[in-house]
């Protein structure tokens, strides 16, 4: 590759690495004017059942299978082989199909036991819930067809369209939201809201996608001929995705179920903040793995753009986890209230710590995808779930909710180590002194920063006085 040419992939990685930022930044900065909105005006009972269901939507049987489309669109553009990106194309959009109706359907036919039994929902709020699941069933067909569409264009590097599209649903999906409880709607009310606002965005993203992409097919001829190696590849991020949603479904059901629907509010709220941070740090990362899929060939331009990938990624979680620490309750007081964030405070820095380590994750998982290797994936999840499910049980028996939280990020610590084995395994080397340089440039940094932090608090505090 030309030198012009690296320069021109070095300036669209940095561009498209700002667009992804982008669209995550503004649907969650309404995000944050939506959550004590919608809280306040459901109640913290009926706002920790809309949490559950809501998460029960973002991660049950919604399981990124598209996420393939990313990887092949960019190598068989890469290698020229053009003809073979419609068949992809076609396979991924009728197993998405498949997947999403199996999953809604099972989802919708144990909705009242899954209500009743497993989360030991109160009877009076249980004909509620059960509404609520079966409009998350439907909101689970449309978000993995909506997927599709979305990783169509992050394949082809359409991270432009992808930030106006992502800003312009996010924005009609939380105005709507809010508007609906400030004129005292239930949650039943706000969840066929989402549905109908995923469906519009899927349909727009279809569009979108067709446009963009000539090779683009949704023809079942041509999906009966889906490659084996497709369906390996969509089988182990199945697998990996399944057992991470049985994890955060577990979860979310023990401390409903043991805790009540009160206490699962001050569990989950923080809780969003923390995956609100990986998302930060996935969204940054976006434009990461079509390039990894460019550049399988080259293992040294490979390298370089795991380690630019990596200090992002280092630098995110580090200062995100330093302002959770030195402002994080002062945030939940001004963002709620001071009853919420005396309340909620330990569990944003246990979930903050647990999704910044999960976020340390993404390249490594790049690499491996990108390799065709998802079935690493499938380890390190089963890790998370085997050490942290026997954990949140023995927390839920003695009665200790932040038990449940710590109980995750035991799970995910034990993995962080073999980070360097990933490296190892598929860059042919561990890059230790990187990573060294980069924390000890970050020690420096952070220590820094915590220090005005804790000088502009005093400052205020003493203006107040």
């Amino acid at each position: 590759m030309t030198a012009r040419e690296t320069t021109s992939t070095g300036r669209r990685y940095i561009l498209n690495t700002a667009f992804g930022g982008m669209s995550w930044l503004l649907p969650i900065l309404i995000s944050f004017v939506a959550t004590p909105i919608i809280l306040k005006k459901l109640g913290v009972v009926q706002y920790g059942l809309y949490a559950t269901i809501l998460g029960f939507i973002s991660y049950s049987f919604v399981f990124g299978i598209g996420k393939v489309l990313v990887k092949y669109i960019a190598e068989y553009r890469a290698s020229g082989e053009i003809e073979k990106i419609s068949i992809v194309v076609s396979s991924t959009f009728w197993l998405s199909i498949a997947f999403s109706m199996l999953g809604s359907l099972i989802a919708a036919a144990f909705a009242t036991p899954l209500v009743r039994d497993v989360l030991a929902i109160p009877e009076s709020e249980q004909r509620i819930a059960v509404v609520g699941v079966y409009l998350a069933c439907g909101a689970i067909v449309v978000s993995m067809l909506s997927q599709v569409f979305q990783f169509i264009l992050q394949g082809l590097h359409r991270f432009g369209t992808l930030l106006l599209l992502t800003n312009i649903g996010g924005l009609i999906l939380n105005a709507g939201n809010i508007a609906l409880a400030l004129f005292g709607f239930d949650m039943r009310f706000l969840l066929g809201w989402n549905l109908i606002a995923l469906a519009a965005m899927a349909l727009t993203y279809g569009v979108i996608a067709r446009k963009h992409l000539p090779e683009f097919s949704l023809s079942l001829s041509k999906a009966r001929k889906v490659p084996a190696q497709l369906l390996r590849y969509s089988s182990s991020v199945i697998l990996y995705q399944a057992i991470g949603n049985i994890l955060f479904l577990f979860e979310r059901g023990i401390v409903l179920r043991e805790f009540g629907a009160e206490v699962a509010s001050y569990y989950l709220v923080p809780m969003t903040l923390g995956i609100y941070l990986h998302g930060a740090t996935a969204s940054l990362l976006q434009a990461t793995f079509p390039l990894i899929n460019e550049m399988l060939e080259d293992k040294e331009r490979l390298i370089r753009l795991y380690q630019k990938a990596t200090k992002l990624t280092l630098t995110i979680v580090v200062f995100a986890l330093l302002s959770v620490a030195v402002l994080g309750r002062t945030f939940l007081s001004l963002w709620i209230d001071a009853e919420f964030a005396n309340r909620s405070f330990v569990f944003l820095e246990i979930h903050a710590l647990t999704f910044g380590l999960i976020a340390l994750w993404i390249n490594g998982w790049s690499l491996a995808e990108g390799l065709r290797q998802p079935r690493f994936a499938v380890i390190i999840t089963a890790i998370w779930s085997l050490v942290a499910i026997p954990l949140m049980i023995g927390a839920a028996t003695n009665e200790s909710v932040a038990g449940v939280a710590i109980s995750r990020l035991l799970g995910v610590a034990v993995t962080v180590p073999m980070i360097f084995y990933f490296e190892k395994r598929f860059l042919g080397r561990a890059v230790w002194v990187f990573w060294a340089n980069c924390l000890v440039k970050l020690a420096i940094a952070g220590t820094a920063a915590v220090l005005v932090k804790l000088l502009v608090l005093k400052s205020d505090r003493f203006l107040r006085l």
